[in-house]
């Protein structure tokens, strides 16, 4: 506990170094965390996942990735396909960051139609998604005390899905998954 605030006082003292500091980790940022990064490594990870055929010389591709007869890049097989992001709530945490720039990335450079969704509560990702332009809902959670009221909401949950008609659900974290399952 002495540690941490003789190192809070020296930071406090010393603006060259806070500024050292706050360079070093936007620059780690920007190296380890950005979009530009992360991004192409999730599409990447649901490519590998998502790789159901095998071509001519035995090695794995999917239908994403392929090449026209002429030469030119298949086009996205997800354009204009409907895909539900399903998050505990729409607050701003790890999670919700990575699905807000999968959706975004799908938006934009698969012409996918994305939304978001979050269990009882707005929050900033509702503020992002709305800049952005990507459609959010908050839908009730699934859930609530009592097996009655909770079978109720599991059943509203698969209604509302059922009308949304996804062609792709992607939910983040143990909740949405349970309850998407």
């Amino acid at each position: 506990m002495e540690a941490l605030a003789e190192a809070m006082l020296r930071l406090a003292r010393d603006p060259d170094l806070r500024s050292r500091m706050g360079a070093a980790a936007k620059e780690r940022y920007e190296k380890l965390f950005s979009p530009e990064v992360v991004v192409p490594m999730l599409m990447d990870a649901y490519r590998r996942t998502a790789t159901k055929t095998v071509n001519e010389n035995g090695s794995h591709h999917h239908p994403w990735t392929e090449i026209t007869p002429n030469g030119l890049p298949r086009p996205s097989v997800l354009k204009d396909q409907r895909i539900v992001f399903v998050l505990g709530n729409l607050e701003l945490g790890g999670a919700e960051r990575q699905a807000l720039m999968l959706a975004r990335h799908l938006r934009e450079h698969e012409c996918a139609n994305v939304e978001i969704w979050g269990f009882n509560k707005s929050g900033p990702a509702a503020d992002i998604c709305e800049r952005q332009g990507i459609p959010s809902r908050v839908v009730g959670y699934p859930f609530s005390a009592g097996p009655l009221k909770r079978f109720m909401s599991v059943v509203k949950l698969a209604w509302l899905l059922r009308k949304a008609r996804p062609d792709v659900l992607l939910p983040y974290t143990t909740v949405p998954n349970v309850a998407c399952g």
